[in-house]
């Protein structure tokens, strides 16, 4: 996955990351997130200490993230609904 400016992201723990910038002038983490976190262009988070945690792991889906902000899905439905999305022929599946 190669990420991009102006789209919304899921980390590993299940945050929403929204990418807002891209930043030349630092080559290996040039993109950066609403509260200016770094990431590279795959998506792996500038702390390699923490990596795993704030990576991005997929781009999110407006349908599903719509389902989540209005609390009609848990966070653990989010990301298997996203899981399942990715996995499955990018079919959504509302349980």
């Amino acid at each position: 996955m190669n990420i991009e400016v102006n789209k919304l992201y899921i980390n590993a723990i299940g945050e929403v990351i929204f990418i807002k910038e891209y930043r030349e002038e630092n080559i290996r983490y040039p993109f950066r997130d609403e509260r200016d976190y770094g990431y590279n262009v795959q998506g792996r988070y500038i702390n390699l200490d923490v990596a795993d945690a704030y990576d991005l792991i997929c781009e999110c889906v407006p349908d599903i993230l719509a389902y989540y902000t209005a609390n009609f899905i848990t966070q653990k439905e989010f990301i298997q609904q996203h899981i399942d999305y990715y996995t499955k022929g990018k079919e959504w599946i509302n349980y």
